[in-house]
């Protein structure tokens, strides 16, 4: 295995970053969703052309990795978490899982082609000794600073809705993303934040789904870290209350997370930067290259329907694993 190196671009830009280690006041995340070790690459960003063919070690770390959930498995994992529901042990839970691809795709292929096709995502390539090659296009930010020292920003992110079957929203997904709005704000005051200001909610658009989305910024004299910690993981990965709902995923879950549905991103010093929740990724490993997707689970949830949102969303992750080259143009973004 080779040196960790790391490859970004942030939402709505057009430059391509690239971590160089060693001495600087720069800085790359990589945390987990729950259990595992929170990677810190310290370095210099500089302005990057697209990784070539071969620069990262794409057969991926070695782990164990157990088989993937069927349609009738995972809907009847929905169902059980319904019953749960009803009975009044938790409000929500996110049920995940993952789909193995067989793809000769090229890390840095699929990269280039994911920045192409979600310009306001914010897309990375990760190799690291001890993960492997992690790579995604998320369109949810953790937490960020602002251009104002003590001010941030952060969203609510839940809901989806299925471009080609489904026209507007429903009680079902207002009422799941009010739950991770409501929870961001009561832990956005536990941390002494002020000047709340959240917008109305609005769709976002990621391929052929959109989700429902509350802008929220705050005041606080806090870091990066620690407001990410305080904030991580939100009912929209997770569940309410979160700690049963952490409970219950490892029991029903039959494949740790890993880094899926966790954070990452750029920081420089400890009070700048952005940090996102790890959503429609993708880590090679010797098997092939797995996907991660979940569902949000509430009261009214439909199993069938919870189904096709994670395949909806697994597809917009498999839709770049046959991309076979960088996009052509310029090799800066």
């Amino acid at each position: 295995m080779g040196d960790p190196q790391v490859w970004w671009r942030m939402p709505g830009e057009s430059v391509l970053w690239r971590l160089v280690a060693g001495q600087g006041e720069d800085a790359f995340v990589f945390a987990p969703f729950d259990e595992g070790p929170r990677l810190h690459l310290k370095g210099r960003a500089e302005v990057a052309s697209y990784p070539e063919v071969g620069e990262v070690n794409a057969a991926g770390a070695t782990f164990e990795l157990e088989d993937q959930l069927s349609r009738e498995a995972y809907t009847s994992a929905i169902g059980e978490s319904l019953k749960a529901i009803a009975a009044g042990a938790f409000e929500k839970v996110v049920v995940s899982r993952h789909s193995l691809e067989e793809s000769e795709a090229s890390p840095e292929a699929v990269f280039a082609a994911k920045c192409e096709q979600y310009p306001d995502a914010f897309v990375y390539l990760w190799d690291h000794p001890d993960t492997g090659v992690w790579l995604g296009a998320t369109p949810e930010l953790l937490v960020g600073s602002t251009e104002v020292p003590g001010q941030w920003q952060t969203v609510s992110l839940a809901g989806t809705l299925r471009l080609a079957e489904q026209s507007d929203w429903t009680e079902k997904e207002r009422a799941e993303q009010a739950v991770v709005t409501e929870y961001i704000a009561r832990r956005l005051s536990a941390t002494g934040a002020s000047d709340l200001a959240m917008s109305l909610s609005e769709d976002v658009r990621y391929g052929d789904i959109s989700h429902l989305q509350t802008r929220i910024r705050f005041s606080v004299d806090a870091d990066l870290l620690t407001l990410a910690e305080a904030l991580h993981p939100t009912p929209a990965v997770a569940g309410k209350p979160l700690a049963v709902a952490l409970d219950y995923i490892r029991k029903v879950e039959p494949v740790s997370r890993r880094y899926y549905s966790g954070y990452l991103g750029w920081m420089k010093g400890e009070t700048l930067g952005a940090l996102f929740v790890n959503l429609r990724c993708m880590w090679w490993t010797p098997r092939g290259v797995v996907a991660f997707a979940g569902a949000g689970i509430v009261k009214g949830s439909d199993p069938d329907l919870e189904w096709l949102e994670t395949e909806a969303k697994l597809d917009s992750i498999r839709n770049a694993l046959s991309s076979d080259g960088a996009p052509s143009g310029s090799h800066l973004l």
